[in-house]
């Protein structure tokens, strides 16, 4: 997935910094195109293991590049912004999945925030040597939303929603705020949560 524009401006706006200071730094005319594409391509690469920024994914493999290129920048505040941003999705998207498995296993023990990210928690804790959840890194976060997705899926499969490839708004690919509603013996598609007035 290409990046946004507002992605790929941030991108070059700190970029400039970043060249700036490292062709001081080593002695090199900051003029040099090829030098900077090969520093920019090296860049890259060791943050996200990907040639180019047109290969960048828009989410973590974003963050870190940006992350990398404002601390090149001597950007430092907006380094640690980008650091929190990405540790809030990451939470925000395991929150949301396990309210996806409660509404597919019409769970009503975890209706709160508060009780979510205690079972959360207790996954951590579990997989992780007993660490609690603000201890976690963004890397381990993300390894625990995949076992939340996972367990999601398989609630579905057994549910009887089958794998359909290529098919964004099936119910087997993860998509935040996707809501569920649990029959007697069928699991259905409900609308967004954001459409769904809440209760008062």
């Amino acid at each position: 997935m290409n990046l946004s524009p507002s992605q790929r401006n941030a991108f070059w706006k700190h970029y400039a910094t970043a060249w700036s200071n490292h062709a001081a730094a080593a002695g090199i005319d900051p003029g040099d195109r090829a030098a900077s594409d090969r520093w920019r391509r090296q860049l890259i690469f060791a943050e996200t293991g990907r040639r180019s920024l047109t290969q960048v994914s828009r989410t973590r493999g974003f963050d870190r590049l940006l992350q990398r290129v404002c601390i090149e920048a001597g950007h430092c505040e907006r380094a640690a912004d980008v650091e929190m941003s990405a540790m809030r999705r990451i939470r925000a998207r395991c929150e949301d999945c396990l309210r996806q498995i409660c509404e597919i296993e019409a769970r009503t023990d975890l209706e709160t925030t508060l009780a979510r990210w205690h079972y959360i928690g207790g996954i951590l804790k579990h997989a992780y040597q007993g660490r609690d959840w603000p201890d976690v890194p963004e890397d381990d976060l993300e390894q625990i939303f995949r076992m939340l997705d996972t367990h999601r899926r398989r609630l579905l499969r057994r549910a009887g929603w089958g794998v359909r490839r290529g098919d964004a708004e099936h119910p087997m690919g993860y998509q935040f705020d996707r809501r569920f509603a649990r029959g007697a013996h069928t699991v259905d598609l409900a609308a967004n949560i954001r459409e769904v007035p809440h209760a008062q």
